[in-house]
């Protein structure tokens, strides 16, 4: 079975949720192995270096797309939402597409960066702003997610 290319990402937190249609190539997964180096003394003089494995993994996710106004939200309250959701503390969600159980991911958004652009570069609708004028702008947006519990 061939499974279908995820076509968008949903950010929740609390009761505030912002969905994000993803571009083609729009997932990068990096995994860090957590490792502490320790320096010690030796009689030689040249001291020896010790790597420790923690024993973690540090993942984060970093994902492209673009913010579109829909039937429950215009793409400038998208931006202001996840503006609110960096602003706060507290862990974040993120559900591909409409399915709960595949990829699930808890943590924090490290970094959002939204650049407007003219809405033709990808599609041919019109966007609605908040006052309910009809625009043509899209928010182009990289997302830098860090999973894990957040404290605070």
């Amino acid at each position: 079975m061939v499974s279908q290319p995820l076509t968008y990402v949903t950010i929740t937190k609390g009761s505030s949720s912002v969905k994000i249609t993803l571009k083609e190539s729009g997932i990068s997964h990096q995994m860090d192995k957590q490792i502490k180096e320790v320096s010690q003394p030796s009689k030689t003089g040249n001291p020896v270096n010790l790597l420790i494995d923690l024993g973690r993994l540090k993942e984060g996710i970093t994902f492209n797309g673009w913010l579109e106004s829909d039937s429950t939200s215009t793409g400038y309250a998208k931006k202001k939402a996840l503006r609110d959701m960096l602003k706060t503390a507290g862990s974040v969600s993120l559900k591909w597409d409409d399915n709960d159980t595949d990829q699930p991911y808890t943590g924090t958004l490290l970094r959002a960066d939204i650049k407007e652009e003219n809405a033709s570069l990808y599609s041919d609708q019109q966007l609605v702003d908040d006052n309910g004028d009809v625009v043509y702008k899209t928010f182009d947006i990289q997302i830098v997610f860090a999973t894990g519990d957040s404290i605070g």
